[in-house]
């Protein structure tokens, strides 16, 4: 049947036709249409025309003596050589595609191939099925994992790797596996009775009945197919929109055309009644409605046509409602593994669904009464397009061929079904005809639109699916007791009972999720107000919910299961994405009766009691909650009242409790790839913190990664195993903690991750590059020669089998380690690569050899740092990004330079003795320029930028002015809205450093005041201004170098408070020797009356104490001489000084910390007791025990 989607002007403009064309001919003969294919058994005339039928090839049949009814069929007939010439391109399609597909079973069997093993006088061999081998470890990883950097498990339906994975994992398990056997052993037998039975023909009435019955037991097989599979998967049961695996596939398609074959037999054969006729192809049409297969609904369609071709005037035998309702469950078994599509037209099941509907609709209104469609015919509908809608492959391939639109007008379709049904239903009940299966096809289609509705954006989905949600509620709510009563008088209660009791749970499941799935298929929430309010009424649905399941039993009022659980933590979840957090919603979270977050958590735990029964709960949800947490350093709302509570260690108690109840069996992982996920987010989350130390995060993260390691062996592989994300997120860690050992240990991961049956690519490379690149005292790196040889290991490879590139980025880092190397680095090294990389691309045309901004900045940075001549070098330096910006001006766009070529040329002039300030600033008002002239943000001058700017300023005491002033157009601009622009505490360090020296009297005051801002910006939330040792020891110094005479007090007040910042948890304020030695210079320092020299000594005192008391602190024999310094410069009195550099001394002597320098402030600030040490110490020959525990880092 040529059926489309028909307007209701469309069916009159038809039935104007179909009238005007009987007029003309209404005696005019009406040729039957050209045999179908697939009735040819081999090849020849129709069987039909054989078989008496008088309807085959050729047969004249007059029109008017086909009756009112049969006109439905002239309709059919009217465009069938159109239909089929389609239906074969669509088949050509569909194979063409199938022979692509890459899956563990091969291709699915064609037609023909099929139909080549029964065929009569074919092999007398019955068909082998396979059942598919176990995945391998790659097959096993198909699910999607969530790369891009905190994104929460999306709720809608579309995930084609993870339903790939969802079918493999199916197939491989135990019960699955013997289901397949067990159904391979009942076709094998089937197949073997009917061979025998097709092997010779059809004589008498006893050979057709034996072969009806045949085609009755192929029908009970294949009902038995998914009954069997709907029972064994759970997974199956709630998603029957997704494909099962190739095995069910090719066995249930085999077996319908096997059930083909028993009809062209009985065709063939002699002695057919009509009665008989029409039961065989009933069992043809049914076999095919039980087919999950692309093809079932077009083949079903088929059946009928002949059918309809042969008893279109037999008012007792033609084609009835039910044959129609047949057609639909075809179509609704094909919308699984999805449509093809001709002449830029999409002819998808759903689609064709509808067509039936509005084809028999059309015939019911022109006057057929016999064909008035029913509850059950619109509830199959409405199945069929939600399918289809919902159908990962179908949605895939709708927006590959641009029709969005078709998926919206189904939609559209479908509700307004749904409002016929319910027209239908009240006609129903005023008759009291509804029984309890029709009730479960109402429930189920409300079920349906309501999943459609939470996945497809037509327009006001969330208030369509509330008033949707309200309607289900007052239909179960009215009619309760009638519902009830037909399930006890059912026979079918077990199964009809789950079966009400699963759409409403996934009709309240769906409007949860409305809000959500729509918003994501735009991105996101336009913002914070949105996803609360998201999250609002997501609570309400869930809170109706549970308020209607009073009833303990009752299918029409079931209790908030799993999944809604899921669907609210996901809700309140999303409230936390950092994208919405800025200064208003940071301060509408805050108003909030309860966190997002605490919210979340305290319905897991309401999970957790409910299922501590034994029924345990999908791991996933722990999933969701520890992204949620993750999210939290993005609210500064949250943290400022809670400072630091939300450390990693709170994420990773999350993952070890998940794990722990997986261990008490409370927890189970329907998607395996979940623990990688959350072991990966670990890893992710602990990059993103400022750890006590860098080997702290890196041996963090080891031990993360062999708990890892145990789940995964323990498991028997089939939990928690690392992926090449993980190994990339864990050589981060190894790699920034520069640690001696770190570039070994690098290296073994990469070994390991063979072990795992991964490859490492290009930015596992670099990881381990970057670790080699780290190591050595802080701004040198010590082997830049083993970076090196990492790169041409990958020359090699890639000279070998091409599997890695040696890439743009690859040859940036080792240029990079070049360049961060004193010893090193040379200008001809940091060229030759440059050069080397050049060639490559010129050779190739490979853009991942092209050289970008980013490599220009790296060789101006290497350049600009080279042993050459400071002068020479950054000569060369600004040369180059001089024919940058002369190349890219002239077509190279590949070429331009960005911020970071400006910025490292900034960089190398601050480093110089007397560096050039006007040009510095010439050469960001130069970046201003060019990126206002070509709208380039890229060359805009950002924070980095000015802070490099502001460092220049700072070799140079006398331009504090002119730093002040660059710090005001920042922060003008990042008022302006330039977030880019933003100061950061590296900003206000260069700023402290310029008035450390600048000699101005104001200069402590003012490094101070800077310092205050910084501590009460950061208390308000602001992270990038989190002050640090650094910053501390600046501003110290900078009253030690003043003339104030209270700078001793004020430095001690800088130091209690840094020493407070550090008990509240910023870890970056830890005392060290830098903050102490600038307190006792101001202390030595201070200059004026001798109850000013007091003061300074109290505070001198106290630095002694509490060198002696905080363990964090290690005196150095510098901190030693500057004490020594100090008392002489402040202690007057020879008998008072005595006793305290006697003390100082005698410290450090038991320490091990003297050294030469030691001696002589000993020698300057105390002669007599210098004199008194053994000859050895006063010729600078010091005991080895006075000297144990000096190092070099110590000086």
């Amino acid at each position: 049947m040529s059926w489309r989607r028909w307007s209701a002007g469309d069916w009159k403009q038809t039935r104007r036709t179909e009238h005007e064309d009987r007029e003309i001919s209404e005696h005019q003969p009406l040729i039957c249409p050209t045999d179908h294919p697939c009735l040819r058994p081999s090849g020849g005339d129709s069987v039909l025309a054989g078989a008496g039928a008088g309807v085959g090839k050729g047969c004249v049949v007059p029109q008017h003596l086909l009756g009112q009814r049969s006109r439905r069929v002239a309709i059919c007939r009217h465009r069938h050589n159109e239909q089929q010439s389609r239906r074969e391109r669509v088949r050509e399609n569909f194979r063409a595609e199938q022979s692509k597909k890459q899956s563990y079973d091969g291709p699915s069997r064609t037609r023909e191939q099929s139909a080549e093993v029964l065929l009569p006088g074919a092999s007398q061999k019955a068909p082998t099925l396979t059942s598919p081998p176990a995945p391998d470890v790659d097959s096993r990883a198909t699910a999607e994992r969530t790369k891009s950097e905190g994104r929460l498990p999306d709720l809608s339906m579309g995930n084609a790797k993870g339903i790939q994975y969802i079918q493999i994992q199916e197939d491989t398990t135990n019960d699955m596996q013997k289901l397949h056997s067990a159904l391979e052993s009942e076709f094998q037998s089937l197949s073997r009775q009917t061979i025998e039975m097709l092997s010779k023909p059809s004589q008498n009435q006893s050979d057709i009945l034996s072969a009806l019955s045949q085609m009755n037991q192929w029908n009970e097989f294949l009902s038995s197919v998914t009954a069997g599979l709907t029972s064994t998967s759970d997974f199956r049961r709630t998603n029957p929109q997704y494909p099962p695996s190739q095995f069910m596939s090719n066995i249930t398609y085999d077996s319908a055309d096997i059930v083909n074959q028993l009809l062209f037999h009985i065709l063939n054969g002699s002695s057919l009644l009509p009665n008989e006729e029409v039961r065989a192809y009933k069992l043809a049409m049914k076999a095919w409605s039980g087919v999950y297969h692309p093809q079932s609904g077009d083949n079903c369609e088929e059946v009928l046509e002949r059918f309809g071709s042969k008893f279109g005037g037999d008012m007792v035998h033609m084609p009835t409602l039910d044959d129609y309702k047949t057609i639909l469950r075809a179509h609704y078994m094909s919308t699984s593994s999805g449509f093809t599509f001709t002449r830029n037209k999409a002819f998808c099941p759903g689609e064709k669904a509808m067509g039936v509907s509005n084809f028999v609709s059309s015939l019911y209104a022109a006057g057929d009464n016999y064909l008035k469609p029913d509850v059950e015919f619109y509830s199959l509908v409405i199945a069929s397009v939600r399918n289809t809608l919902l159908d990962w492959q179908g949605r895939r391939r709708l927006l590959e061929i641009k029709h969005e639109q078709l998926e919206k007008d189904l939609a559209v379709d479908l509700i307004d079904v749904l409002a016929t049904l319910e027209d239908t239903l009240a006609e129903d009940l005023n008759s009291n005809s509804v029984d309890v299966m029709r009730w479960r096809d109402v429930i189920r289609s409300y079920a349906d639109a309501l999943a459609v509705l939470s996945n497809i954006d037509r327009g006001g989905n969330k208030s369509l699916a509330v008033s949707t949600l309200t309607k289900l509620e007052d239909l179960t709510s009215a009619h309760s007791d009638k519902i009830s009563e037909s399930l006890t008088q059912s026979s079918f209660d077990a199964a009809v009972h789950d079966g009400i009791k699963r759409h409403i749970e996934e009709a309240y499941y769906s409007s949860m999720t409305t809000g959500l799935n729509i918003a994501r298929q735009s991105g996101y929430f336009s913002g914070f107000d949105a996803s609360v309010s998201n999250a609002r009424a997501a609570e309400d649905i869930f809170q109706r919910m549970n308020r209607r399941a009073s009833v303990a039993g009752d299918p029409l009022f079931p209790s908030p299961a799993f999944r809604h659980y899921q669907a609210l933590i996901q809700c309140w979840c999303e409230c936390l994405r950092g994208r919405y957090s800025d200064d208003s919603s940071n301060e509408a979270l805050v108003e909030l009766d309860e966190l997002p977050h605490v919210r979340a958590h305290r319905l897991l735990s309401e999970l957790e009691k409910r299922h501590d029964d034994g029924q345990s709960v999908d791991g996933a949800i722990y999933s969701d909650l520890m992204w949620a947490w993750s999210q939290l350093s993005n609210w500064p709302g949250v943290y400022k009242q809670q400072k630091f509570m939300f450390s990693v260690d709170g994420i990773e108690d999350l993952l070890h409790r998940t794990m722990g109840r997986y261990e008490e069996g409370k927890v189970h992982f329907h998607d395996r790839n979940t623990v990688t996920k959350m072991f990966d987010m670990c890893f992710r989350y602990n990059s993103q913190l400022q750890p006590r130390s860098r080997e702290d995060l890196m041996n963090r993260s080891l031990n993360l990664l062999g708990d890892m390691e145990g789940w995964y062996q323990s498991s028997g592989g089939k939990l928690a195993q690392p992926s090449d994300f993980t190994f990339a997120l864990v050589l981060k860690s190894v790699a920034n903690s520069g640690v001696e050992s770190s570039s070994s240990i690098a290296q073994s991961l990469l070994t390991k991750m063979q072990d795992f049956g991964q490859q490492p690519t290009q930015r596992h490379y670099l990881a381990v590059m970057r670790a080699y690149s780290r190591l050595g005292p802080k701004g040198d790196v010590k082997e830049p020669q083993k970076v090196e040889e990492i790169l041409r290991n990958v020359i090699e490879q890639y000279q070998n089998n091409n599997d890695v590139k040696p890439t743009t980025a690859l040859y940036t880092a080792c240029i990079a380690a070049y360049g961060g190397s004193r010893k090193y680095n040379s200008v001809s090294k940091v060229m030759e690569l440059f050069l080397e990389l050049q060639i490559l691309y010129k050779e190739t045309g490979d853009k991942d050899f092209m050289p970008d901004g980013q490599l220009y900045s790296v060789v101006i940075d290497a350049i600009s740092q080279a042993r050459s001549n400071d002068d020479a070098s950054l000569r060369f330096a600004i040369k180059l990004l001089d024919e940058m910006e002369t190349r890219h001006d002239a077509g190279e766009l590949e070429l331009g330079p960005n911020r970071f070529s400006y910025t490292n040329i900034l960089r190398a002039i601050s480093r110089m003795k007397e560096p050039d300030i006007d040009f510095a600033e010439d050469l960001v008002r130069r970046m201003e320029d060019r990126s206002e002239r070509m709208d380039y943000n890229g060359v805009r001058p950002d924070s980095v930028t000015y802070t490099a700017l502001i460092q220049v300023l700072s070799v140079n005491g006398q331009s504090v002015d002119r730093a002040v002033g660059w710090l005001k157009e920042m922060e003008r601009k990042h008022r302006a809205g330039n977030e880019a622009c933003k100061p950061n505490r590296v900003t206000f360090t260069a700023l402290i450093n310029c008035w450390r020296r600048s000699g101005k009297p104001e200069a402590g005051k003012e490094a101070e005041r800077l310092v205050e801002r910084m501590e009460k910006e950061f208390e308000e939330g602001d992270l990038d201004m989190k002050p640090d040792d650094f910053v501390y020891a600046s501003a110290c110094d900078a009253w030690a170098r003043s003339k104030s005479p209270d700078k001793a007090e004020r430095t001690w007040g800088l130091y209690r408070r840094m020493k407070r910042h550090y008990r509240d948890g910023n870890l970056e304020a830890k005392p060290n020797n830098v903050v102490i030695g600038s307190i006792i210079k101001a202390c030595g320092y201070t200059r004026g009356s001798e109850e000013t020299k007091q003061r300074a000594l109290k505070v001198l005192l106290q630095c002694m104490k509490e060198l002696k008391t905080n363990k964090d602190l290690d005196a150095s024999p510098m901190i030693y001489r500057v004490l020594l310094n100090a008392v002489k410069a402040l202690v007057a009195d020879d008998s008072k000084r005595r006793p305290i550099t006697g003390t100082i001394f005698e410290t450090a002597c038991r320490d091990g910390k003297v050294d030469s320098s030691v001696l002589m402030a000993l020698e300057n600030a105390q002669p007599e007791l210098y004199l008194k040490l053994p000859h050895e110490a006063q010729e600078k020959i010091i005991p080895s025990g006075w000297s144990r525990n000096i190092t070099t880092a110590a000086n």
